[in-house]
């Protein structure tokens, strides 16, 4: 269910952190075209088959500047932000030459009709599937726009991976209203400051975003076959694997092509459930069941720890857990023993 403060805290983060994306600076534009045209590839399309296709975004605009770059018949954007909308908005108003542009502010979980024109031939949602809050409600309300052969691109987050077993651990006992307090403790507690602003951003955005969500590729894989697509591409999800060093490891690329339409007119089946990193995944090594125990020590006794160590504990293990910011090669139950020290250092002092 959508919280109450959902769509202000959404715009609060994204507005904090992606100011480079919602105005479209050059190396946050040139890094989205070379994302979007490995993505396009994925999704076997070619660039210049998007002067015959409909695209639906949703995000910061860059990815819907760089379609209308692609040469994309329509783009349309939505985002519950406004400043995405309003740049967007204004840019097509003033320049004819951005008229295949279509920008609405509106929450998609939240809305039955998209007000598109034309059918949608290609979707690109590149790391919002898993902060819907209603994902379900979404894809039907994409499903019902989208043309034959249509083809969805996502991205999402990684379950399984230990930079997203640590986030799922901070967000049990960090709240948006620690926003603050994690913003002037942040850089004193860092001893190596030369990937400050972009750990901040991904910190900011993993800490405070309303949803966040963890899904077995799997699942989401049965649940668009169950609604009528194909995965494009044929691949293999390890339940975990604590060691990954690459930026890959962070995340999954989803491909789908709509191959049976008459399947997405019948009951839409509930999207499938956030995994829960403790206790839904059967982890084998000893070391990283000693961690969860920690971990739920920690927890049991939250109420009883000062909210300055809190924020301590999570900027040191949101730090140890981001694996492919480390040149080194990474021991997964080096970095465990690492984790379970810092949480271990706090158990001690509580009364």
């Amino acid at each position: 269910m959508k919280s109450d403060v959902h769509d202000e805290q959404m715009t609060q983060v994204y507005g904090h952190i992606y100011e480079d994306l919602y105005d479209w600076k050059p190396a946050a534009m040139d890094q989205a075209r070379q994302i979007i045209h490995k993505n396009l590839i994925e999704s076997e399309i070619q660039p210049d088959q998007l002067a015959d296709m409909n695209v639906l975004n949703i995000g910061t605009g860059r990815e819907t500047m760089v379609f209308h770059e692609f040469g994309a018949r329509n783009v349309y954007h939505f985002d519950v932000s406004p400043k995405s909308v309003y740049n967007l908005t204004e840019l097509a108003r003033r320049d004819d030459q951005f008229s295949n542009i279509h920008s609405c502010r509106l929450d998609i979980c939240e809305t039955e009709n998209l007000g598109v024109s034309e059918g949608i031939d290609f979707v690109y949602l590149s790391g919002v599937l898993h902060h819907l809050h209603d994902p379900a409600h979404a894809m039907q309300t994409i499903f019902n726009v989208l043309n034959p052969d249509a083809r969805l691109f996502f991205r999402i987050y990684r379950s399984g991976c230990l930079a997203f077993f640590v986030v799922d651990f901070i967000r049990r006992f960090i709240c948006f209203d620690d926003a603050e307090q994690v913003d002037s403790l942040f850089y004193g507690l860092l001893e190596d400051k030369s990937d400050a602003g972009l750990l901040h951003q991904d910190l900011y955005d993993d800490f405070f975003v309303p949803v966040l969500r963890l899904f077995d590729p799997e699942q989401v894989n049965r649940w668009f076959r169950t609604h009528g697509f194909e995965p494009i591409l044929e691949q293999s999800f390890p339940l975990y694997d604590h060691s990954d060093t690459s930026s890959a490891g962070q995340g999954w690329s989803l491909n789908y092509q709509w191959t049976d339409p008459s399947m997405t007119k019948r009951t839409f089946l509930p999207f499938p459930s956030h995994v829960d990193q403790m206790s839904n995944i059967p982890y084998v090594e000893s070391y990283i069941r000693l961690t969860v125990k920690q971990m739920r020590q920690f927890l049991g006794q939250a109420d009883k720890i000062d909210p300055g160590t809190k924020i301590r504990v999570a900027l040191q293990l949101y730090q140890v857990s981001q694996l492919y910011r480390q040149k080194d090669t990474v021991e997964a139950a080096a970095k465990h023993l690492e984790i379970q020290n810092i949480i271990q250092e706090v158990l001690p002092d509580i009364p």
